[in-house]
């Protein structure tokens, strides 16, 4: 996003045979690398930022040549993913420029696009995602060497995702007879079904039903029967009550009570893996048991945050939603030492209120409260801090397995 380069891609010039190991991909491209993530990586966002914000909305493409035809075609403001599926981490990066996003893949892929996965999107980082109807069989890159306009009108006239998919549906079906009319209404309120929002259901709902000409009372009660969980399930769908509102009988996690230092280790692990490796080794002194429990199922989900959504309650399923896309405001260096700093301030409380109780170990506990001030006072210091950091981590990581700690020595 800053425009240095941090990796190369190639594509295979049309009639030409690559030969050597791998010689039929269509694409030769860096590895990845700790500077090189594909999941939060976008090509051609250093070049486009300016015109997502100046137009308010990102047009996502799945190839370098793609975001070049979208160019070509007056369309400054498309980005791509590089060789993976959009994910996550990319919609934390595109929302900090527009929240309207337009899927420009081709029309298969596009609409294969899970339903759950959008809408959570949706949710998760508040933005509204849209899809382009491209030509069948074509893509970005190829129509801005066939039909430019017709690019152009395609993006313009993208719609939200569940308006794309009954359009799909209703432009490959035969509704001139009463079973045609049926199997795709059928069809239809099966993909209402799945948005979570019950304003939006309606509203389509009622477009569905004229256009299968079938009364609106019949197709709503087709709808409550598509909204049934199956049987031997136990999900079923919901309204998604809106960011920061719990919905009825679900607790909603208390941020507000968590230390701001956690919330910002979180953000780190949840952004930063790779750079936020030292957090891993002392969130055994958090306060937040919450806290540690999303960073627990974030490793324990390879880093993968749709994966760790799965292992959360749902309760904290909002907080890893949060700190996903949040900013972060500190480096990982300085969260660790704050957090190291905060843990040797409540061990020296804990200690002077143990040393006033007991006469006998007084001797002991103001020895430890001296030792633990000069590590504290070190941790401030730039020439001492790293050795002060590393003697405490070690120190806090043999007190919680009830070992001598070797401060303490």
């Amino acid at each position: 996003a800053s425009g240095r380069t941090i990796a190369f891609g190639g594509r295979v010039v049309p009639g030409s045979e690559p030969d050597g190991p791998g010689g039929n991909a269509k694409y030769k491209n860096t590895k990845e690398s700790p500077v090189y993530s594909k999941s939060s990586t976008l090509y051609g966002l250093n070049w486009a930022k300016a015109s997502i914000v100046r137009l308010g909305y990102v047009i996502v493409c799945e190839g370098y040549t793609d975001v070049i035809g979208c160019a070509r075609a007056g369309l400054p403001n498309a980005v791509a993913t590089c060789g993976t599926a959009l994910g996550e981490q990319h919609l934390s990066l595109m929302k900090r420029f527009a929240k309207k996003v337009i899927l420009a893949f081709d029309a298969d892929s596009a609409g294969a696009s899970g339903a759950a996965r959008v809408y959570q999107w949706e949710r998760s980082h508040d933005v509204e995602i849209h899809v382009a109807s491209l030509p069948e069989g074509s893509d970005p890159g190829s129509l801005a060497d066939q039909n430019i306009e017709v690019l152009s009108a395609s993006i313009k006239a993208a719609k939200p995702f569940l308006a794309f998919q009954l359009e799909r549906l209703l432009a490959g079906r035969d509704i001139s007879n009463p079973e045609g009319r049926a199997k795709v209404l059928s069809e239809g309120v099966r993909l209402l079904a799945q948005h979570p929002n019950e304003l939006v259901r309606h509203q389509y709902l009622v477009m569905l039903a004229n256009r299968c000409r079938v009364p609106e009372d019949m197709a709503r009660s087709a709808l409550s029967q598509a909204m049934k969980p199956s049987k031997g399930s136990t999900s079923k769908v919901e309204p998604v009550a809106p960011m920061g509102k719990a919905q009825p009988g679900r607790a909603l996690f208390d941020a507000e009570a968590v230390p701001r230092t956690e919330m910002e280790a979180l953000r780190l692990v949840a952004q930063e893996p790779i750079a936020a490796s030292e957090i891993l080794r002392i969130r055994g002194i958090f306060v937040s048991d919450e806290v540690v429990e999303v960073i627990n199922a974030i490793e324990e989900g390879g880093f993968d945050l749709q994966v760790a959504r799965g292992l959360l309650r749902d309760e904290l399923v909002e907080l890893l939603a949060r700190t996903a896309v949040e900013p972060t405001l500190s480096s990982v260096p300085e969260v660790v030492v704050r957090i190291l700093d905060g843990a040797v301030e409540r061990e020296l409380q804990e200690l002077r209120a143990f040393a006033a109780a007991d006469d006998h170990d007084f001797e002991k506990a103001a020895r430890m409260v001296g030792v633990l001030r000069r590590a504290k006072e070190d941790l401030k210091d730039p020439e001492r801090s790293e050795i002060a950091k590393e003697a405490l981590i070690g120190w806090f990581a043999e007190k919680f397995e009830q070992k001598p700690g070797a401060m303490s020595e």
